[in-house]
């Protein structure tokens, strides 16, 4: 069982979409987590004695809690160089493993406007009235 912890921009958006697009994954979030009204098909288990019963491959963790470590942190980044430098600055200091996701940022074809250090597991052009992404699937109110 992997654990996903996701921090910075977009964390929940990214958690919740992650999760609805690899199979035998759970949410842990709690009762008032903000994509929980359009999810349809992900189990969520709000308590951690549900997601060590259901042992599932992959656990997207959009609930804090100091008992639950994740193994790898999902770091959301907007387009923008103070939140880059501050993704940048968790990589450097972390104790886990931090892949950074750039949100929001369409490729023009113009040079790369970031500093060469930052690159950016995935880019997610982000549709914020569905709150997903063309490359994770259907919105999570069609699942």
């Amino acid at each position: 069982m992997r654990k996903i912890g996701f921090a910075g921009f977009g964390k929940s958006f990214l958690s919740w979409n992650l999760a609805g697009a690899v199979e035998d994954s759970v949410i842990y979030a709690d009762h008032r987590a903000p994509y929980r009204v359009w999810n349809r098909t992900v189990p969520v288990c709000e308590r951690w004695a549900d997601v060590e019963t259901a042992r599932p491959e992959l656990v997207c963790i959009d609930h804090e809690e100091s008992e639950v470590a994740p193994d790898i942190v999902v770091y959301g980044v907007t387009p923008d160089l103070a939140r880059i430098e501050l993704a940048l600055r968790a990589q450097r200091k972390g104790t886990r493993t931090v892949v950074p996701v750039l949100v929001g940022y369409e490729e023009t074809g113009v040079p790369w406007p970031f500093p060469p250090e930052f690159r950016p597991a995935i880019t997610v052009p982000w549709d914020m009235r569905q709150a997903t992404s063309p490359l994770v699937g259907a919105p999570l109110t069609l699942r």
